[in-house]
């Protein structure tokens, strides 16, 4: 089974080459993970991915609504801890091909750039803190035990645990080596790596009238995390030549010529 990561900015044109996929691709062949906002028909109802998954996806969504970047990194990092599972099911029906659109060991260090230091402080609404505690119990218990054994301080409320985790380990301790994150997230690298490379300004006109902005989502920023992206894997391209493949997204030709191009394989 390969795997492959197709991966980039908001705006890079991620969702247009993964709907030529789907239209052209034999699904009993491939199967797909996005995250942060999992698709939820790719699990089993009722199982215990599809309930986390569930809150996952609610969580991104409330912190989009009321504008809280603290829950959006909480929501992010859930939905990478969830990776794993998500990723064991899908491969136990032994398709051919699974595709990511973005990945624990590749994408997580790059937005904790921008989303952990937000977590220094609690600015989170208590009434939302109470909210997702009381609502989501079993499902925050359910992401507290992934996490490493020694961070589970169980007398603290269960989303401090989880905001806390996150700090530590991205913004004070900057653990985002490849082989800390495996640990982490226990999950390998993809066979293959695309990155959708697009100029920031491009991106931004690509996304500057959606109804609702992420934190990150204005230009500056978006330079930002593409000048991180682009140091993060030029780094690992020196040890792994084959497995990153940089393309350029700064038109929808060159897209529409790369989605075709990996379809033909």
């Amino acid at each position: 089974m390969k795997t492959i990561l197709i991966t980039g900015l908001d705006g890079s044109g991620k969702s247009t080459v993964f709907e030529k996929i789907k239209q052209q691709t034999e699904t009993s062949k491939v199967k797909f993970i996005f995250v942060p906002h999992i698709d939820l028909s790719e699990l089993m109802p009722e199982s215990e991915e599809y309930k986390v998954a569930t809150f996952v996806n609610e969580l991104g969504e409330l912190a989009d609504k009321e504008q809280l970047p603290q829950i959006k990194a909480i929501a992010l990092f859930s939905a990478m801890l969830l990776f794993q599972k998500i990723e064991k099911y899908l491969a136990s029906s032994k398709p051919q091909i699974i595709y990511f659109e973005r990945h624990p060991l590749i994408d997580t260090p790059i937005y904790a750039q921008f989303y952990a230091p937000k977590l220094a402080q609690n600015e989170i609404p208590q009434k939302i803190i109470s909210y997702i505690e009381t609502k989501y119990h079993s499902e925050l218990d359910s992401l507290i035990r992934l996490l490493p054994r020694d961070s589970k301080i169980l007398q603290k409320p269960q989303l401090s645990i989880l905001t806390e985790f996150i700090y530590t380990w991205f913004h004070l301790q900057k653990k985002h080596e490849i082989t800390d994150l495996q640990k982490l997230f226990g999950v390998e690298l993809p066979s293959k790596i695309y990155y959708l490379k697009a100029d920031a300004s491009v991106l931004y006109q690509r996304i500057k009238d959606r109804k609702r902005k992420e934190a990150h989502e204005n230009e500056h920023i978006l330079s930002k995390l593409a000048d991180a992206y682009e140091q993060y894997l030029s780094n690992l391209l020196q040890k792994q030549p084959n497995k990153i493949e940089f393309v350029d997204a700064n038109n929808i030709q060159s897209l529409n010529h790369f989605a075709e191009k990996l379809i033909s394989k």
